[in-house]
């Protein structure tokens, strides 16, 4: 059996979800348990479990107009064009995405988390401002904006974490500094910027796009920090006769270079264990690995 699942119908927070319930219902079918009596079971567990339409409802009722008028004085007097312009000419490929995986040393993943709790910032943040300063000094400007992933997963409702559907988004993330900024205020800034746009995180990337002069040329580099809850229990192969295994997966984004970062601490891929891995996805055609 292979699956095969569109972005558009869940997130990566959901797939542990989905493989917990499909294993649990596999074994009760396997030992005997008749189709009838899983159906019941299952409408008795959903009467307690909000649904995808809840989260619709709520986002349905979010202040648009406030959250624009937030992201536009977020965004204001922004003009810089902030790209990684290829160094080379790219070979004709059929692939439509490439990536380059980097692990960060032990020793190098303890100084983060050690600075991200002086500094009393998550590690998120932290790899943001990095970001954040390559993109300066490639652009030589001291004024950037990236897109950021986001869960989405935010809102007032019950057991919002279990809901299978689509909730992340793209917002922006804007790094500005001057001659005299340190990087103690970089993070600091970069830090209450993140808490503050919580709130905002409804408002759909084309329409906060839209705040700006720049449009659609707001955001050309992606970043993404995944650290949503992995159930470990859902990828052990307990059931007899049964085996389950990750043969490969395949990400991809429109934007020509995306920036992703994971603790590869769920087991499931040949990956070593909780460690800190850094992946650059990359558009084929525009960029290559050697200049």
């Amino acid at each position: 059996m292979l699956w095969c699942f569109h972005h558009i119908i869940m997130d990566g927070w959901c797939f542990s979800i989905i493989l917990k319930d499909f294993k649990y219902f596999y074994d009760k079918l396997h030992n005997g348990v008749s189709k009838e009596k899983l159906v019941e079971e299952i409408k008795g567990d959903n009467s307690g479990t909000q649904s995808y339409a809840r989260y619709l409802k709520w986002h349905s009722e979010q202040d648009k107009e406030e959250g624009l008028a937030y992201w536009d004085t977020y965004l204001k007097d922004y003009q810089s064009d902030v790209d990684i312009i290829p160094l080379g000419i790219a070979e004709k490929t059929a692939e439509q995405v490439m990536t380059q995986n980097f692990y960060v040393s032990q020793e190098l993943c303890e100084r983060i988390q050690k600075i991200s709790k002086e500094q009393k910032i998550t590690i998120s943040t932290y790899l943001e401002a990095t970001w954040g300063i390559l993109l300066q000094k490639y652009n030589r400007l001291d004024d950037v904006v990236f897109g950021k992933v986001v869960s989405g997963r935010n809102a007032d409702i019950r057991n919002i974490n279990e809901i299978v559907g689509l909730f992340i988004n793209t917002i922006p993330v804007r790094a500005k500094v001057n001659e005299e900024t340190t990087i103690k205020e970089l993070l600091d800034n970069m830090m209450y910027d993140s808490i503050e746009s919580t709130s905002y995180i409804y408002n759909s990337l084309a329409d906060i796009q839209e705040c700006t002069d720049l449009g659609k040329n707001l955001i050309k580099t992606l970043f993404v920090f995944e650290n949503y809850y992995v159930d470990k229990e859902a990828y052990n192969n307990e059931i007899e006769g049964f085996d389950i295994k990750m043969e490969s997966a395949r990400e991809q984004t429109n934007y020509g270079i995306s920036f992703k970062a994971s603790f590869t601490n769920d087991g499931f891929m040949n990956t070593q264990d909780n460690a800190l891995e850094l992946s650059i996805m990359y558009n084929p055609s525009l960029y290559c690995e050697k200049e």
